[in-house]
């Protein structure tokens, strides 16, 4: 009986370790960012190691999968090519289907779901080699150097990807799809990577390379396209401020390359060639590579081709760095061999192969590998695209033949037919062939720039809106300007005589004696005139007197010169604060003066005899300020037959 009790016990243990093995899912797929599927298109994805956790190797098998749907049991690869019949209709088509995973101790499922779309992918529309050495020292094309435990920020361009659709969704997981370590963080809306690097300590052999992924998709929860780049941590940085080496090279002439060492850096100080160790990959046999000094030398022959290699430098730290060297093989024929345009199914299109020549004159076109809706009309590619045609990439071989030496080249252009829905307008009568941005750099008859369209657009508005607010502002103005004109019309005008009058208000409303009552004439000798002389002179002293028009005072001396009579007068200048006052603050005060037979008396000032007539200035009214004081008592001639009231005593 206890025998048979520890065998009991032994199974059940058994058992439960048997069932605690069966697989557990432990990364759901669609938390992995999967591809999208694209109609007409090869799919492949391969799950994550961590998708299933097990014990024992695991076996994977699909569920309820379309027929153009497989795995790969071994390795969990998904691939197959959807056609459009076997999608139901729709731009965005979900797809749901079971993962099996199997080991030794039982099975789980896991539910995944794909989608199908029927839209073109985006694309990158500029690549990490043209980005890589704005995010930092760089170990490689696409390697960021860091040292442990420091802080970083780098940002991608916001247009590092193109689409024709509506947006463009941004991730940014690790290299196999996992989500990024807890060490950096990702900023979608400005393509920003931050965060500081791991410690030395926890380093696994030290240099150690991340790799991680900016993503681009059409569809939230599914990557379409990416950019792979790393960040190499190390005590030491073994760096190139050339990643990518071009050299140019033609067919029979000798090219050499002597500045490659100069660009290498060992934490951020020139490093001796012999202290690298050199190996390459895919180096072209008529190249060759001094180790002691780092210089390219070589002779291409008449059938060298275009290609690319790389360099991989190590230090004494154990240290990489890789260069890509690319040589460009520059042909008799073709002047630039990266031929690409784009076609839109329906439409009839026109793709000129001439700027792509060094003679087009002298060259002979043809197609090794073309449709039957394509056709050669001179160094012109034309055709139209079946609406039935799928979207897709394919390679065109475009062969130029010599007409003079019979000599020809073949060249593989990309033929990208866009999907049917995407609809482009054109000035030109017949749609024309766009060429992708590596053609269009290279041909200088591509089309309308975008932005000089919509300049063409704005200007015009522009200019309108501004002519609108100048009239706007003019009418502003006028309008301003007339209120001031009713203003200033409501303000009645100086009058001169006003200006010379002391009195008050009150004052004036009183009889006041006229000049002529207030001064005698007298008596016509030959004394009084010299005096009335002197006195004239004094006057033209007068700073204030000087202002008043001569012709008025002339007048009026003439029209009251038969009635001077009276002697002087005891009246003083009245001392209120009115403009007429002020006017009249700087007079000429004749002093008595004694005669040779008695004493002769004036008047105290100019006030005295201008304050005694309110008349005394007013014989003509001007219509203004300025012509009533702007003028200067011209000179009084002894014709004038009148004194400033002065007397003889006898």
């Amino acid at each position: 009986m206890a025998s048979f009790g520890i065998l009991r016990v032994l199974l059940l243990l058994h058992l439960a370790a048997r069932t605690g093995a069966v697989p557990v899912v432990y990364f759901p797929f669609n938390s992995q960012l999967p591809p999208a599927t694209r109609i007409s298109e090869p799919f492949s994805y391969t799950l994550s190691p961590q998708t299933f956790s097990s014990q024992s190797q695991i076996s994977y098998s699909l569920r309820d999968a379309p027929k153009w749907l497989s795995i790969d049991s071994s390795t969990g690869r998904l691939s197959g090519t959807p056609q459009d019949a076997d999608v139901p209709s729709g731009e965005v088509v979900g797809v749901p289907v079971d993962i099996i995973a199997t080991d030794d101790s039982g099975s789980a499922t896991m539910t995944a779901t794909l989608v199908v779309t029927r839209n073109p992918a985006p694309t990158v529309k500029i690549p990490l080699s043209e980005q890589i050495q704005q995010l930092g020292d760089t170990s490689s094309p696409s390697a960021v150097v860091a040292s442990p435990a420091s802080d970083f920020s780098f940002s991608f361009a916001k247009d590092t990807f193109s689409y024709t659709g509506n947006g463009i969704n941004y991730y940014a997981t690790s290299a196999n799809n996992s989500p990024l370590p807890s060490w950096i963080k990702f900023d979608s809306g400005s393509l920003t990577f931050t965060g500081k690097t791991p410690p030395f300590e926890s380093l696994v052999q030290p240099p150690q390379k991340f790799d991680f992924s900016l993503v681009g998709s059409d569809i939230v929860g599914f990557s379409a396209v990416s950019v792979v780049f790393s960040i190499v941590v190390g005590a030491h940085k073994l760096t190139t401020d050339t990643p990518i080496v071009n050299i140019n090279a033609t067919a029979g002439q000798e090219v050499s390359y002597e500045t490659l060492a100069e660009s290498i850096k060992l934490d951020g100080k020139s490093i001796a060639p012999t202290d690298l160790n050199l190996t390459t990959s895919n180096l072209p046999s008529w190249l060759s590579v001094d180790n002691s000094t780092l210089i390219l030398n070589g002779t291409p022959p008449d059938d060298a081709k275009s290609s690319n290699s790389t360099l991989t430098f190590r230090d004494v730290y154990e240290g990489t760095l890789d260069i890509l060297l690319s040589v460009l093989i520059t042909t008799r024929i073709f002047r630039n061999t990266t031929l690409q345009f784009d076609v839109t199914p329906g439409e009839a299109f026109s793709f000129d192969v001439e700027p792509y020549l060094w003679t087009p004159a002298d060259v002979e076109l043809g197609l090794s590998n073309s449709q039957d809706w394509m056709e050669v009309d001179g160094l012109k590619i034309t055709g139209t695209v079946p609406k039935s045609a799928s979207p897709k990439n394919t390679k065109l071989l475009v062969k130029a033949t010599s007409k003079s030496s019979g000599e020809s080249e073949t060249v593989a252009a990309d033929l990208e037919i866009l999907s049917a829905a995407v609809t482009t307008t054109s000035a030109q009568p017949t749609p024309s062939a766009s060429p992708t941005k590596s053609a269009a750099s290279e041909n200088p008859r591509k089309g309308l720039n975008p932005g000089l369209i919509a300049l063409a657009v704005l200007l015009p508005i522009l200019f309108l809106f501004a002519i609108v607010i100048l009239i706007i502002c003019c009418r502003r103005r006028r309008q301003r300007d007339s209120m001031h004109e009713q203003k200033k019309s409501q303000i009645s005008e100086p009058v001169p005589g006003s200006f010379v009058w002391n009195g008050s208000r009150d004052s004036r409303e009183t009889s006041n004696p006229s000049i002529a009552e207030i001064i005698k004439r007298p008596e016509d000798s030959r004394r009084s005139r010299g005096y009335f002389n002197s006195a004239v002179a004094r006057m033209r002293q007068s700073r204030t007197l000087s202002t008043i028009t001569g012709s008025r005072i002339s007048q009026s001396l003439h029209r009251n010169s038969s009635h001077w009579r009276s002697p002087r007068s005891d009246r003083s200048v009245p001392t209120s604060p009115s403009f007429g006052s002020s006017w009249l603050t700087e007079g000429v005060y004749f002093q008595p003066q004694h005669a040779h037979q008695g004493s002769t008396s004036t008047y105290d000032g100019p006030s005295d005899v201008l304050s005694g007539s309110s008349g005394f200035l007013q014989g003509e009214r001007d219509d203004s300020f300025r012509s009533a004081l702007d003028v200067t008592i011209p000179s009084m001639h002894d014709e004038v037959n009148a004194t400033l009231g002065c007397y003889t005593l006898r």
